[in-house]
Protein backbone atom coordinates (compact mmCIF):
# COMPACT_ATOMS: atom_id res chain seq x y z
CA UNK A 1 0.00 0.00 0.00
CA UNK A 2 1.44 3.82 -1.17
CA UNK A 3 1.55 5.91 2.19
CA UNK A 4 2.28 9.64 2.04
CA UNK A 5 3.72 11.22 4.75
CA UNK A 6 0.04 12.73 5.66
CA UNK A 7 -1.35 9.86 6.30
CA UNK A 8 -3.07 9.52 3.05
CA UNK A 9 -3.02 6.69 0.61
CA UNK A 10 -3.93 5.50 -2.54
CA UNK A 11 -7.36 4.19 -2.58
CA UNK A 12 -8.66 1.97 -6.17
CA UNK A 13 -11.93 1.58 -6.69
CA UNK A 14 -14.40 0.03 -9.19
CA UNK A 15 -17.84 1.74 -10.41
CA UNK A 16 -20.28 -0.64 -12.05
CA UNK A 17 -21.59 1.44 -15.90
CA UNK A 18 -24.95 2.33 -14.50
CA UNK A 19 -23.06 4.51 -11.62
CA UNK A 20 -19.90 5.92 -13.54
CA UNK A 21 -21.57 8.87 -15.09
CA UNK A 22 -22.95 10.05 -11.98
CA UNK A 23 -19.11 9.51 -10.46
CA UNK A 24 -17.46 11.50 -13.02
CA UNK A 25 -20.05 14.22 -12.80
CA UNK A 26 -19.78 14.36 -8.50
CA UNK A 27 -16.59 12.90 -7.57
CA UNK A 28 -16.08 10.99 -4.37
CA UNK A 29 -12.90 13.25 -3.94
CA UNK A 30 -10.85 16.29 -5.02
CA UNK A 31 -8.17 14.03 -5.66
CA UNK A 32 -10.68 11.75 -7.93
CA UNK A 33 -8.55 10.39 -10.97
CA UNK A 34 -9.95 7.72 -13.25
CA UNK A 35 -7.45 5.49 -14.96
CA UNK A 36 -9.61 2.78 -16.56
CA UNK A 37 -12.88 2.45 -18.18
CA UNK A 38 -14.82 -0.72 -20.25
CA UNK A 39 -18.05 -1.53 -21.44
CA UNK A 40 -18.49 -2.49 -18.14
CA UNK A 41 -17.29 -0.48 -15.59
CA UNK A 42 -14.63 2.04 -14.80
CA UNK A 43 -11.33 2.38 -11.85
CA UNK A 44 -10.99 5.61 -10.17
CA UNK A 45 -7.99 6.52 -7.72
CA UNK A 46 -7.80 8.79 -4.80
CA UNK A 47 -4.98 10.27 -2.87
CA UNK A 48 -7.31 10.35 0.90
CA UNK A 49 -7.12 9.22 4.18
CA UNK A 50 -8.99 6.53 5.58
CA UNK A 51 -12.23 8.36 7.15
CA UNK A 52 -15.51 7.04 8.58
CA UNK A 53 -16.75 9.84 6.18
CA UNK A 54 -14.96 8.38 3.35
CA UNK A 55 -16.25 4.52 4.00
CA UNK A 56 -20.02 6.08 4.83
CA UNK A 57 -19.55 7.63 1.13
CA UNK A 58 -18.66 4.50 -0.53
CA UNK A 59 -21.30 2.26 1.13
CA UNK A 60 -23.81 4.76 0.44
CA UNK A 61 -23.02 3.55 -3.81
CA UNK A 62 -24.57 -0.02 -2.66
CA UNK A 63 -23.21 -2.76 -4.94
CA UNK A 64 -22.30 -0.33 -7.62
CA UNK A 65 -18.67 0.36 -5.92
CA UNK A 66 -16.07 -2.17 -5.01
CA UNK A 67 -12.55 -1.02 -3.22
CA UNK A 68 -9.59 -2.70 -4.97
CA UNK A 69 -7.07 -1.45 -2.52
CA UNK A 70 -5.75 -0.95 -0.42
CA UNK A 71 -6.15 -4.55 1.45
CA UNK A 72 -7.22 -3.20 4.92
CA UNK A 73 -9.73 -0.17 3.05
CA UNK A 74 -11.39 -3.37 1.38
CA UNK A 75 -11.15 -5.47 4.72
CA UNK A 76 -13.06 -2.55 6.52
CA UNK A 77 -15.28 -2.21 3.80
CA UNK A 78 -16.36 -5.77 4.02
CA UNK A 79 -16.72 -5.68 7.95
CA UNK A 80 -18.97 -3.07 7.84
CA UNK A 81 -21.18 -4.96 5.05
CA UNK A 82 -21.09 -8.12 7.70
CA UNK A 83 -22.49 -5.67 10.82
CA UNK A 84 -24.98 -4.15 8.74
CA UNK A 85 -26.38 -7.13 7.61
CA UNK A 86 -26.38 -9.18 10.94
CA UNK A 87 -28.02 -6.28 12.93
CA UNK A 88 -30.92 -5.44 10.57
CA UNK A 89 -30.93 -9.33 9.97
CA UNK A 90 -31.54 -9.97 13.92
CA UNK A 91 -34.46 -7.23 13.43
CA UNK A 92 -36.13 -8.24 10.59
CA UNK A 93 -38.51 -11.22 10.16
CA UNK A 94 -36.42 -13.09 12.81
CA UNK A 95 -33.67 -14.07 9.28
CA UNK A 96 -34.25 -13.73 5.51
CA UNK A 97 -33.92 -17.28 4.90
CA UNK A 98 -36.73 -18.17 7.42
CA UNK A 99 -38.69 -15.87 4.94
CA UNK A 100 -37.55 -17.82 1.58
CA UNK A 101 -37.98 -21.12 3.45
CA UNK A 102 -41.35 -20.69 4.48
CA UNK A 103 -42.50 -19.54 0.85
CA UNK A 104 -40.71 -21.74 -0.88
CA UNK A 105 -42.82 -24.77 1.37
CA UNK A 106 -45.78 -23.53 -0.02
CA UNK A 107 -44.57 -25.11 -3.61
CA UNK A 108 -44.44 -28.21 -1.74
CA UNK A 109 -48.25 -29.91 -1.35
CA UNK A 110 -46.66 -32.58 1.58
CA UNK A 111 -45.03 -29.67 3.83
CA UNK A 112 -46.79 -28.68 6.98
CA UNK A 113 -46.23 -25.12 7.95
CA UNK A 114 -46.00 -25.53 11.71
CA UNK A 115 -43.70 -28.72 11.47
CA UNK A 116 -41.50 -26.21 9.14
CA UNK A 117 -41.60 -23.36 11.27
CA UNK A 118 -40.58 -25.82 14.59
CA UNK A 119 -37.23 -26.65 12.20
CA UNK A 120 -37.02 -23.38 11.18
CA UNK A 121 -36.87 -22.32 14.95
CA UNK A 122 -34.53 -25.19 15.87
CA UNK A 123 -31.63 -23.74 14.05
CA UNK A 124 -32.08 -20.39 14.58
CA UNK A 125 -28.69 -19.31 15.90
CA UNK A 126 -26.57 -21.33 13.96
CA UNK A 127 -23.37 -19.30 12.99
CA UNK A 128 -23.66 -20.54 8.82
CA UNK A 129 -27.84 -19.54 8.91
CA UNK A 130 -27.10 -16.13 10.48
CA UNK A 131 -24.31 -15.41 7.78
CA UNK A 132 -26.18 -16.94 5.10
CA UNK A 133 -29.17 -14.72 5.92
CA UNK A 134 -27.25 -11.19 6.51
CA UNK A 135 -26.09 -12.03 3.03
CA UNK A 136 -29.16 -12.35 1.50
CA UNK A 137 -30.82 -9.64 2.86
CA UNK A 138 -27.48 -7.86 1.65
CA UNK A 139 -27.74 -9.12 -1.90
CA UNK A 140 -31.66 -8.21 -1.79
CA UNK A 141 -31.26 -4.90 -0.89
CA UNK A 142 -28.23 -3.92 -3.50
CA UNK A 143 -29.32 -5.95 -6.28
CA UNK A 144 -33.21 -5.60 -5.74
CA UNK A 145 -35.48 -6.95 -8.13
CA UNK A 146 -33.05 -8.58 -10.42
CA UNK A 147 -32.01 -10.42 -7.57
CA UNK A 148 -35.45 -11.50 -6.95
CA UNK A 149 -36.95 -12.64 -10.14
CA UNK A 150 -33.82 -14.26 -10.95
CA UNK A 151 -34.33 -17.19 -8.38
CA UNK A 152 -35.45 -20.10 -9.58
CA UNK A 153 -35.99 -23.32 -7.18
CA UNK A 154 -34.81 -25.77 -10.27
CA UNK A 155 -31.59 -23.26 -10.78
CA UNK A 156 -29.84 -25.88 -13.61
CA UNK A 157 -26.53 -24.40 -11.80
CA UNK A 158 -27.35 -25.08 -8.74
CA UNK A 159 -28.69 -28.42 -9.26
CA UNK A 160 -25.79 -29.56 -11.23
CA UNK A 161 -23.48 -28.76 -7.68
CA UNK A 162 -25.63 -31.43 -6.03
CA UNK A 163 -25.31 -33.60 -9.15
CA UNK A 164 -21.65 -33.71 -8.81
CA UNK A 165 -21.51 -33.93 -4.90
CA UNK A 166 -19.13 -30.50 -5.03
CA UNK A 167 -21.06 -29.03 -1.96
CA UNK A 168 -17.98 -28.96 0.59
CA UNK A 169 -18.82 -26.01 2.81
CA UNK A 170 -21.90 -26.27 2.36
CA UNK A 171 -24.67 -26.21 5.33
CA UNK A 172 -25.40 -29.88 6.27
CA UNK A 173 -24.22 -31.80 3.06
CA UNK A 174 -20.36 -30.79 3.14
CA UNK A 175 -18.90 -34.38 4.51
CA UNK A 176 -17.64 -36.97 2.19
CA UNK A 177 -20.72 -39.68 2.81
CA UNK A 178 -23.56 -37.05 2.41
CA UNK A 179 -21.92 -35.73 -1.10
CA UNK A 180 -21.38 -39.82 -2.15
CA UNK A 181 -25.19 -40.35 -1.41
CA UNK A 182 -25.62 -36.79 -3.76
CA UNK A 183 -23.74 -37.82 -6.73
CA UNK A 184 -25.31 -41.18 -6.18
CA UNK A 185 -28.67 -40.05 -6.38
CA UNK A 186 -28.25 -38.43 -9.16
CA UNK A 187 -30.16 -34.92 -8.08
CA UNK A 188 -32.82 -33.56 -10.25
CA UNK A 189 -34.99 -31.44 -8.09
CA UNK A 190 -34.94 -30.44 -4.57
CA UNK A 191 -37.23 -33.35 -3.94
CA UNK A 192 -34.44 -35.74 -4.43
CA UNK A 193 -32.23 -33.35 -1.65
CA UNK A 194 -35.01 -34.23 0.53
CA UNK A 195 -34.83 -37.78 -0.07
CA UNK A 196 -31.22 -37.84 0.66
CA UNK A 197 -30.99 -35.98 3.78
CA UNK A 198 -34.15 -38.33 5.11
CA UNK A 199 -31.98 -41.21 4.28
CA UNK A 200 -28.68 -40.26 5.10
CA UNK A 201 -29.03 -39.34 8.38
CA UNK A 202 -31.54 -42.54 10.05
CA UNK A 203 -30.61 -45.20 7.05
CA UNK A 204 -31.35 -48.16 9.52
CA UNK A 205 -34.85 -46.91 11.40
CA UNK A 206 -37.14 -44.61 10.36
CA UNK A 207 -36.22 -41.76 8.20
CA UNK A 208 -35.95 -38.15 9.31
CA UNK A 209 -39.05 -36.23 9.27
CA UNK A 210 -39.94 -35.04 6.17
CA UNK A 211 -40.75 -31.10 6.72
CA UNK A 212 -37.34 -31.35 8.45
CA UNK A 213 -35.41 -32.85 5.53
CA UNK A 214 -37.15 -30.41 3.27
CA UNK A 215 -35.76 -27.06 5.32
CA UNK A 216 -32.47 -28.56 5.38
CA UNK A 217 -32.85 -29.11 1.73
CA UNK A 218 -34.17 -25.67 1.37
CA UNK A 219 -31.55 -24.09 3.28
CA UNK A 220 -28.54 -26.20 1.50
CA UNK A 221 -30.43 -25.17 -1.53
CA UNK A 222 -30.40 -22.06 -1.28
CA UNK A 223 -26.75 -21.48 -0.25
CA UNK A 224 -25.99 -23.17 -3.68
CA UNK A 225 -27.45 -20.85 -5.25
CA UNK A 226 -25.99 -17.61 -3.82
CA UNK A 227 -22.58 -19.30 -4.63
CA UNK A 228 -23.21 -19.83 -7.74
CA UNK A 229 -24.77 -16.59 -8.81
CA UNK A 230 -23.14 -14.46 -6.35
CA UNK A 231 -19.48 -15.95 -5.68
CA UNK A 232 -18.43 -12.32 -4.23
CA UNK A 233 -20.66 -11.60 -2.11
CA UNK A 234 -21.00 -15.86 -0.42
CA UNK A 235 -17.86 -15.43 0.39
CA UNK A 236 -17.48 -12.18 1.74
CA UNK A 237 -20.33 -13.21 4.17
CA UNK A 238 -18.79 -16.89 4.71
CA UNK A 239 -15.26 -15.43 5.48
CA UNK A 240 -13.44 -17.08 8.18
CA UNK A 241 -16.77 -19.67 9.09
CA UNK A 242 -14.41 -22.86 7.93
CA UNK A 243 -11.16 -22.06 9.27
CA UNK A 244 -9.26 -24.42 11.83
Amino acid sequence: MKQFSDGKVTIRIRVKRASVESMRSQPLHTSQREVEATDKYADFEYCATLTPELYAKLLSYGSSVEVLAPKEARLEMYNRIMNMSFTYSEEMARTKISKAVIYATNKFPKSNIARVRHSLEMQRGIDYIRRLDACMLYLEATQGWEYIKNFRLNDIDTLAVFQRGDTEGVYMCSSEEVRAKLREAEIGSIDDIVEVYRNHHHPKTQPWPYDHSLVQALISYFSVYVKCHYSKEYDIFMAGLFEN
